[in-house]
């Protein structure tokens, strides 16, 4: 729809083009015109605007480096740069680019960048002083980074790039906690910002169990300072800030770029299982200042103490621990009744009756012992239905037919266990 004297602009993005030679076509639609008419002169100018540099600090530079930019010179006002050597980052690094006079910085490692076209970090910044940061989870490779910048028709501008020192912490140190054992550790310090914070790495696994509980216990911090992640393998530089995706960034060894964290996550809360899991491997981070020395602890909780199978009539003594179940497993003839006598000596127990080998409270409250298990609704019910106290019994008889009617000639037997809470 252009007119006479007006001017249109078409911007080919770095990033958008490959390397080497490249053949352009251009196609002009406009107006119909006459027979022996003509169109207004088309005058076209094509620019290629060369890719400038940008100094970078040594690896061993922990201040900024500056390069002076000239703006101005463009119709545009975009401008498209590169490092002018390689630049790598070691673990729990973290490199800041911020220019001066502009609207918006793209950065990218590895790889062209602008507008609409892949980053490795863009700023979110209000004014004219952009910038943007990655955090570097593992080594990163030295290579090339591009940049590519919208001014705000200034003339000239500053780009500063900052490497920043990494944590003094070892992602791979791991300690191995022991079960059931209060183990204390030295407390975290930060310098400055939260990604500076140090950290410390550690695991331990959970046995598989079908009649357990575990927690990890700890004291002097809590689930905000514990950052999980799935295996070992998976373990890297842990910021203690989560990225907020806009212009705070994670880079992992490959290059690629995350808007939260190096792979580590909060659960929210501390781990736990009960009654029934698998063998069970947690790896975890301690992150950011405690305030002092702090406890962890992976407790393993039995729920039962005791397991007994006999062989009717059968007599059983036992010492029931509290918060746990002693089990008593039998066999009983089909159709056949029993009678049962329990006595405490000492203490308060509950008891409870369910066919197969095991028994408990089925408490949904989980604050009876034995919760985990179910029972017949009878025995702990309308049978002994409440806890029997130091020199007290209990008392009941058991009918075959509330399982079974079949005659008591019936060839086999039915099993039944006590749980003693």
């Amino acid at each position: 729809d252009a007119t006479s004297d007006e001017e249109h602009i078409f911007i080919v993005q770095p990033c958008a083009v490959d390397q080497g030679t490249t053949t352009w076509y251009l196609t002009f639609y406009g107006p119909s015109i006459s027979l022996k008419e003509r169109t207004e002169i088309i005058d076209i100018l094509i620019e290629q605007y060369t890719t400038e540099t940008i100094n970078v600090p040594a690896s061993d530079v922990f201040t900024g480096v500056t390069t002076s930019l000239t703006f101005g010179d463009s119709d545009v006002d975009e401008y498209s740069y590169t490092t002018l050597s390689s630049l790598g980052l070691s673990g729990g690094e973290e490199l800041e680019f911020q220019v001066t006079n502009a609207d918006q910085l793209y950065v990218r490692y590895n790889g062209e960048t602008g507008p609409g076209c892949d980053v490795s970090c863009e700023s979110s910044d209000l004014g004219s002083t952009q910038s943007c940061s990655i955090y570097a989870c593992d080594n990163i490779s030295q290579d090339d980074w591009f940049i590519y910048i919208i001014g705000d028709n200034s003339a000239s501008g500053t780009f500063t790039i900052t490497r920043s020192a990494a944590s003094p912490s070892d992602p791979n140190d791991i300690t191995t906690l022991t079960l059931n054992n209060v183990q204390t550790f030295s407390s975290l310090s930060g310098s400055g910002d939260d990604y500076d914070n140090e950290f410390q790495y550690f695991q331990f696994t959970i046995p598989a169990s079908d009649e357990s509980r575990f927690e990890l216990e700890t004291n002097g911090i809590d689930s905000s300072d514990i950052y999980y992640v799935s295996s070992t393998s998976d373990v890297t530089f842990m910021p203690g800030f989560t990225a907020s995706g806009a212009d705070e960034y994670v880079m992992f060894s490959g290059g690629a770029t995350d808007t939260s964290t190096c792979g580590a996550f909060q659960l929210g809360s501390l781990p736990t299982a009960d009654c029934c899991y698998d063998t069970l491997t947690y790896v975890f981070a301690v992150v950011g200042s405690t305030g002092g020395n702090y406890d962890l602890n992976p407790t393993v909780f039995d729920h039962i103490s005791n397991t007994n199978t006999v062989s009717l009539p059968a007599s059983v003594s036992e010492t029931v621990l509290a918060d746990t179940i002693d089990l008593i497993t039998f066999n009983v003839n089909n159709g056949d009744d029993f009678y049962f006598e329990f006595s405490v000596t000492t203490g308060n127990a509950d008891i409870y009756l369910s066919t197969g080998d095991n028994a408990g409270s089925s408490d949904a409250s989980m604050n009876e012992p034995g919760y985990c298990w179910p029972n017949d609704g009878i025995v702990g019910s309308s049978l002994c239905p409440s806890s029997v106290s130091s020199g007290n019994s209990c008392s009941g008889l058991r009918y075959a037919c509330l399982e079974s009617c079949a005659p008591s000639n019936t060839p086999g037997t039915l099993q039944y266990t006590f749980a003693i809470a």
